[in-house]
């Protein structure tokens, strides 16, 4: 038989009494009980004192009010326990010593009264409740609490309610709990969901939820070392004001995994005097203005897998707190900051997201000592203010940050900065590698130095403020950027206010661009290993270039020191306009200086050096022309001046041409110049000597340009007589492409018939054949200017062959055919002024029929007529020394008729003497494509659709030696002597300047060679020629050819 007794504690003596008789338990029972237990007997129990009020149960137990056992077990299901302690202590079921144990299962616990306890544990006992309701009401009420000596909990499936001030839900002081799948609620100031506390205090909660709504009502709280709370899979809210979701102090400890956190009105998770939260994997929230993360005096927050929502700061550390987060994404709206660390704090953020969608935000803050370290980072801020600001003796070391920004442009008045750094006097570090900051809108700023000394290092990373201004530096700061490898660019790279000091230094390749303004400043820049930096600047200090570095110079630019060691200033970097650098003092060691010139005259625009101290050192000067035309010059083109002393040289490096001509650097004292004519090298003069009798002048040397020594550059001996201007070796090959485009495949009868007349043994003509010739040749010429000569090699293959033939009387005879070939040119020029060379080179083919008539008597004496028309195209290019090679196309048609008439002189010996007259016309309309070089030169035709005549005789042997006799074998041997004449000379136009070929209009030619028939289906020839002009011009040629008569 089952017994429930109600137990009550006698006001009168203090001892524990039955309250009635004995009573049997009836199924489910509701008994209220009340008992003036002492709060001691509650928390703190001890064994001298729980024995006299606890009633002995053993086996299966029924109750009908407050439950307790000391070192025994009881089970308890459906029942429904409820006490009121009228202003004391209560409690509704209590487990203590060793052995204790109480299950209960699908019941309901109620007290009410301050101090009461719905569940306690103590001294090693154990209350496992599952699927259950605890209920309590009034002050300082727990819904369940395990007291110190090794009291455990287990709650599972369960409700526990909490209503009243400085209540808790799951209280542990060195106890241990282990919560499941239960929800907890409370009401009430000071009123925490769980908590652990005084030394040992343990509670473990997963699969739930919490939810306070009073002020001050913390979700989860633990205090002091020793005392730890494990949640997981669970929710956490509350509602009140300064109630934190998750709250640990004086080195307690709170891990959680996959549960959200959600406080209304301030903190969500906060970590003070050395204590530690653990998050891993959930949601973060909070509505009011304050931080989303909190840690002072030594708290440590570890969060990672998570995403935080607030209104207010994501996380703010005082007081060498520190915040390590991982796969953390934070998504900040209103006016705060994302991260905030000051006071000693320590950040390290590795694969996280920071998104201000508010506006005027900071994304990460650092003051007073701190410092963060961030690897693969965003910070997306657009519309906002500063995107990190780097407080007094702070650092921060990024990786892989991306910082992307914008100016507010919904009202918020401040502009965009990405890296703010300063705070009054304090120095600041920041170190970023592989990392990007970029800042748009034209208010918006990179870098901002606002006090203090601030150092900033860069390795691979790339600071960008578009259409805004790079580095700012404020009155009184001082900004030092070490850049290597990196990209930092504005439409104002730096801007210096009055008494700053900026040095930004770049090495590896960083690539610097925007204009740098200075307004009362220090500002030092130093390009060193292949750096570069395009832009313009009114007052730079100094500007140290090394190494392979570049200067792009975007506008007029003054600099007051210049050290240009093995790099290079580019002067001309503007579509159109020209620049003047201004320098105090150059020093150069090989560097190089490019100027942009507008070549014609000496009223020609240009790009300026000019040196208001004293220059030393070496440096070599590129020139290109920025559309000039080319012209005579008679003084020169200014290009550089020194007010001071000159202690070194400027060189010519490369070409500078325009049009038809070369221009040279020359010096004039103290200033250097461009200048095309041939002038007289100056000769310093000497006192004057006795003078000798005269002798015979020696023949004098002319010592040879760059084109003979391979190098480019140097001084110029011009010929004696009348100043001229300088010709371009590029003009003599574009005419000697054009000629030999119309001339390559020019023949005359015999180059492609090479027979002899043949009629077979039956008298009849062959009606078809096949024949093919190649034909070499080397041509010498000068140019109309004179300071030109030019030798070619030439090589082309025709194949043709009779498609129709016949005759009108059986002496005669006509043949129709077709006939197509290939070629190639190549021609070299050099000039003897300049010293500079140039290569053209033709390659092409042709298609084309003919026509000849043939009259050949009996004698083999008649006239001959013969035409022919060739369609051609052709791939030219020309290649200048020290300039891009020109590539262009030409095209057209050529066309010839030709007569003459054979004459027998005589006969003897098997052989006959003939004397053959001949007359030419050739028409020569092959053009090239009207073509722009790439320094803007134009390029057409000179001497197109020439008219060709030649003029001139043939003497032949015709016969055979005895020992051919039969064999229908006959040779013709012969000499021809020709004069040809052209209409025009080919020649080039650049920038209508005309240049052309000379000695090619008038022209002697003398052939010989063999012509022979091997048997009646072979005919073999060949010949060798040789062409002289005027002016040295010269042609040799060889040909043999091969003719299948079928």
């Amino acid at each position: 038989m089952n017994r429930i007794y109600r137990v009550v504690k006698s006001r009168a003596t203090g001892n524990c009494v039955v309250a009635s008789e004995l009573a049997r338990g009836r199924g489910k029972s509701r008994v209220s009980c009340s008992s003036g237990t002492p709060a001691s007997l509650i928390r703190g129990i001890n064994s001298l004192i729980l024995p006299a009020c606890i009633l002995m149960i053993s086996g299966n137990a029924s109750a009908s009010g407050p439950i307790m056992h000391d070192g025994t077990s009881g089970s308890y299901t459906a029942e429904d326990v409820s006490t009121s302690d009228n202003g004391q202590a209560g409690y509704g079921v209590f487990s203590t010593g060793e052995g204790g144990n109480i299950s209960f299962i699908d019941g309901a616990i109620s007290t009410t009264g301050d101090d009461a306890s719905g569940v306690v544990t103590s001294a090693g006992g154990t209350v496992n409740i599952d699927n259950s309701v605890i209920n309590t009401s009034g002050s300082s009420a727990y819904g369940a609490l395990a007291n110190p000596g090794g009291g455990v909990l287990n709650i599972t499936n369960s409700k526990i309610n909490v209503t009243g001030n400085r209540t808790r839900g799951v209280h542990s002081e060195g106890g241990n709990a282990v919560i499941t799948n239960t929800e907890i609620t409370t009401s009430g100031e000071i009123a925490y969901g769980i908590s652990a506390m005084n030394g040992g205090g343990n509670i473990t909660f997963r699969n739930g939820t919490i939810n306070s709504a009073g002020r001050y009502g913390i979700g989860a709280f633990a205090t002091g070392a020793g005392n730890t709370i494990d949640i997981s899979d669970s929710q956490i809210t509350t509602l009140g004001s300064s109630a934190p979701g998750v709250y640990v102090t004086n080195g307690g400890i709170i891990s959680l995994e996959n549960t959200d956190v959600h406080s209304d009105k301030t903190y969500a998770m906060q970590a003070d005097g050395n204590s530690v939260i653990n998050y891993d994997g959930g949601t973060i929230s909070n509505n009011s203005n304050t931080e989303a993360l909190y840690a002072r005096t030594g708290g440590t927050l570890n969060v990672k897998n998570a995403t935080i929502n607030t209104n207010g700061y994501g996380f703010t550390g005082t007081s060498s707190t520190k915040l390590n987060a991982d796969n953390v994404i934070f998504n900040i709206t209103g006016t705060h900051v994302g991260v905030y660390g000051y006071a000693y704090s320590d950040i390290n953020l590795k694969n996280t997201q920071i998104n201000m969608l508010g506006s005027n935000q900071t994304g990460i803050q650092l003051r007073d000592h701190s410092k963060a370290t961030l690897d693969n980072v965003t910070i997306n801020a657009l519309n906002n203010w500063d995107g990190i600001v780097i407080g007094a003796e702070t650092s921060l070391n990024a990786t892989n940050l991306r910082l992307n920004m914008s100016s507010a442009t919904d009202g918020g008045s401040n502009p965009a900065r990405g890296l703010l750094m300063g705070s009054g006097s304090g120095a600041g570090n920041v170190s970023l590698t592989d990392s990007r900051i970029e800042v748009a809108g034209d208010t918006g700023t990179a870098v901002y130095a606002r006090s203090g000394t601030q150092t900033l290092s860069l390795d691979n990373s790339l600071i960008s403020a578009e259409s805004g201004t790079g580095i700012v530096t404020q009155s009184g700061a001082t900004m030092l950027v070490n850049a290597s490898g990196s990209n930092i660019s504005g439409k104002t790279l730096v801007s210096a206010a009055l008494n700053s000091n900026t040095t930004l230094n770049g090495k590896d390749g960083s690539m610097f661009a925007g204009d740098i303004a200075n307004s009362g400043g220090t500002i030092n820049l130093n390009l060193d290993s292949g750096s570069s930096w395009k832009g313009a600047t009114d007052s730079l200090q100094q500007l140290s270039m090394s190494d392979g570095s570049t200067w792009s110079v975007s506008g007029n630019s003054g600099v007051e020191l210049l050290n240009l060691n093995n790099s290079t200033i580019d002067l001309h970097t503007q579509a159109n306009g020209f620049n003047t650098l201004t320098v105090g003092e150059l020093t150069s060691a090989g560097g190089t200086l490019r100027f942009g010139t507008k070549l014609f005259d000496d009223a020609s625009e240009t790009d300026k050096l000019h040196i208001t101290g004293d220059y030393s050192g070496n440096t070599n000067v590129m020139v290109s022309n920025a559309g000039g035309t080319g012209a005579q010059t008679i003084d020169g083109i200014e290009l550089i001046s020194v007010d001071g002393a000159v202690n070194g040289t400027f060189s010519q490096q490369g070409r500078i041409v325009a049009g038809a001509y070369d221009y040279n650097l020359v010096q004039k004292g103290n200033k250097w110049l461009l200048d095309s004519k041939i002038s007289e090298k100056p000769v310093d003069p000497v006192d004057p000597e006795k003078p000798v009798d005269p002798v015979d002048p020696e023949i004098p040397v002319v010592p040879g340009g760059p084109g003979e020594t391979g190098e480019s550059g140097g001084s110029i001996t011009p010929p004696s007589g009348p100043s001229q201007h300088i010709v371009r070796p590029e003009a003599a090959s574009y005419a000697a492409n054009l000629a030999s485009a119309n001339t390559l495949f020019a023949t005359s009868l015999h180059d492609r018939l090479g027979e002899t007349a043949y009629v077979d043994s039956l008298g009849q003509q062959h009606v078809t054949s096949m024949w093919l010739r190649n034909k070499g040749g080397h041509n010498r010429f000068k140019d109309s200017s004179g300071q030109l000569s030019s030798t070619g090699n030439r090589y082309v293959v025709q194949l043709g062959g009779d498609v129709s033939s016949g005759s009108t009387d059986g002496s005669d005879r006509f043949h129709l055919g077709v006939m197509g070939g290939y070629a190639r040119a190549q021609t070299n020029t050099h000039s003897a002024v300049s010293g500079y060379s140039s290569k053209g080179n033709i390659h092409g083919y042709s298609t084309g029929l003919y026509a000849t008539w043939l009259q050949n008597d009996e004698e083999n004496r008649g006239g001959y007529i013969d035409s022919w028309a060739l369609y051609n195209w052709f791939d030219n290019s020309v290649k200048g020394q020290d300039i891009g090679q020109e590539n262009y196309k030409s095209k057209g048609i050529t066309a010839s008729i030709e007569g003459g008439y054979t004459f027998k002189l005589g006969e003897a010996n098997k052989l006959g003497y003939y004397l053959q007259p001949q007359a030419q016309l050739t028409w020569m309309g092959v053009k090239a494509d009207n073509h722009q070089e790439q320094n803007g030169t134009r390029v057409r035709d000179s001497g197109e659709n020439n008219v060709q005549t030649r003029l001139g005789a043939r003497i032949f042997l015709k016969g055979h030696n005895h020992i051919d006799d039969g064999k229908n074998r006959t040779f013709e041997p012969y000499i021809e002597a020709n004069w040809v004449a052209n209409t025009k000379a080919f020649g080039s136009k650049l920038n209508d300047v005309q240049v052309s070929q000379s000695g090619s209009r008038n022209i002697g030619e003398l052939k010989a060679g063999v012509e022979g028939q091997i048997n009646p289906n072979l005919n073999l020839w060949g010949n060798i020629g040789q062409q002289l002009g005027a002016k040295g011009y010269s042609d040799s040629s060889a040909m043999v050819g091969l003719k299948v008569n079928f």
